[in-house]
């Protein structure tokens, strides 16, 4: 293999270069199957369903092949495929096999998982909301674009408090993005604060992927303000 390449942005396919004419006999004569191709996966989040491919194309390009792969879960970048010719199954025109060791054999996925909440907590103040993420975002594609408070929602049900729908501030350390919140009333401690990203266009990750308005861990309960007061005397 001299080349490992051109993987589609959807993680499905990849091309694979030989460096000449292979055959899936000794005698010079066959295209190359799916079992004369080996797949592993390593790092990452995602999973070979299998470890053969689904397809096998011959390409226009002289010894140049598509490999369709098939996967379990999302990848988020950090899976390094490995491909291999299986034992005794590629050969070249004079019947000399393909080595199961090669060099120039590997390309990463790329990340198709988006942004999510992992955690969210609430100050003791309920003055803000402090909202984690599974890494940074940004507010535009490219990464680029800081995050701001419009760049969030923020829904409430029950209690006696109110809080608007758009944080009041926002500040940033590291994947932790902390929402001011500006409180009408006082909590009674059956507030349900809810927080997701405005619209499906407002947060990314720096592959571009758009977090989703359909959140978990994304909900906090504000804090019991309410001061005790003398109900009866006697």
């Amino acid at each position: 293999i001299s080349s490992t390449a051109s993987l589609t942005s959807d993680n499905v396919y990849v091309n694979i270069t030989f460096e000449e004419s292979v055959f899936d006999t000794t005698s010079g004569s066959g295209e190359l199957e799916v079992s004369d191709v080996v797949l592993s996966l390593s790092g990452g989040t995602a999973t070979l369903s299998t470890t053969t491919p689904i397809t096998i194309t011959k390409l226009a390009n002289p010894n140049e092949y598509r490999i369709q792969i098939s996967l379990n879960g999302v990848a988020n970048g950090d899976e390094i495929l490995t491909i291999r010719p299986a034992v005794n199954s590629v050969y070249d025109a004079l019947g000399n096999p393909a080595s199961t060791s090669q060099s120039s054999n590997t390309i990463s996925l790329f990340d198709l998982t988006p942004p999510t909440i992992i955690s969210t907590s609430v100050s003791s103040t309920n003055a803000n909301i402090s909202v984690t993420f599974s890494e940074p975002i940004y507010n535009t594609t490219g990464g680029s674009g800081a995050i701001q408070a419009s760049d969030f929602t923020l829904s409430n049900s029950g209690g006696a408090a109110f809080v608007p729908p758009t944080p009041s501030s926002i500040s940033v350390s590291g994947n932790i993005y902390t929402l001011g919140l500006s409180i009408s009333g006082t909590p009674n401690g059956n507030e349900i604060i809810t927080v997701v990203p405005s619209s499906s266009t407002a947060i990314y990750d720096a592959s571009d992927n758009a977090a989703s308005t359909s959140q978990s861990s994304n909900t906090i309960i504000l804090n019991e303000k309410v001061l005790p007061i003398i109900s009866a005397s006697s």
